[in-house]
């Protein structure tokens, strides 16, 4: 004797289900294999349309307040400065914290809804030196090379991983530096317009005072 499985047929999904496949059955029957495989694609997108444009509106359409990178330079500049996170997990995570704070600050800035800006001012300043002194540790922390490998490439730099990080450091310095620049110009344009007690004139030398005596061990 053959036991039939049990089917509750007052289950909403289970009858869309038996619905869907008679449905199926009925068009295979009337139409071409292509036209089927075209129909149930059409179904398999339409089922997972949502969550793919949101995907894909995720990845092109991103905020540019989202965006640590700010430019090209900075992109590649901090690319390189992920080569030594493994140094130390906990102090790049740091400096990317900082530096993500650095340009929340910067889109703050930038927005010219924003009436007092020297506080946001003074924090980019503050998360920008925080941020690459923090990297600028990686090369105090990174292993020196071996005198094998010296040997083995005719390379006898003595600091070459800290000299490396000081450079990306300093560049990545340099490229937030002038940020703060240009925009101290504008806001300050803002400021001599229409004057006001809740904000000041922005003082940011330019280049910076010690920028030609600068050395590899150098912090900002």
């Amino acid at each position: 004797m053959i036991n039939f499985p049990r089917i509750n047929l007052k289950n909403e999904n289970l009858l869309i289900i038996i619905s869907l496949l008679i449905l199926a059955l009925y068009i295979s029957s009337k139409v071409s294999i292509n036209v089927m495989v075209g129909f149930i694609l059409i179904i398999v997108f339409l089922n997972y349309y949502k969550s793919l444009y949101k995907e894909v509106n995720d990845d092109l359409f991103i905020k540019k307040s989202n965006d640590i990178n700010y430019n090209n330079k900075i992109e590649k500049l901090l690319l390189e400065l992920k080569n030594y996170e493994k140094i130390s997990p906990y102090k790049y995570n740091k400096g990317i914290q900082l530096w993500k704070s650095f340009i929340n600050e910067i889109n703050n800035l930038e927005d010219d809804k924003l009436y007092n800006y020297n506080q946001h001012f003074e924090n980019a300043e503050y998360y920008l030196k925080q941020s690459v002194n923090t990297f600028m540790s990686f090369g105090v922390e990174s292993e020196e090379r071996k005198y094998i490998h010296a040997v083995k490439f005719n390379d006898f730099e003595d600091t070459k991983e800290l000299n490396r990080v000081s450079r990306i450091s300093r560049e990545l310095h340099e490229e937030g530096y002038n940020i703060l620049y240009n925009l101290s110009l504008r806001l300050n344009k803002r400021w001599k317009e229409n004057p006001n007690i809740h904000n000041k004139e922005i003082v940011l030398n330019y280049p910076q005072p010690n920028e030609k005596n600068k050395k590899n061990y150098d912090y900002f």
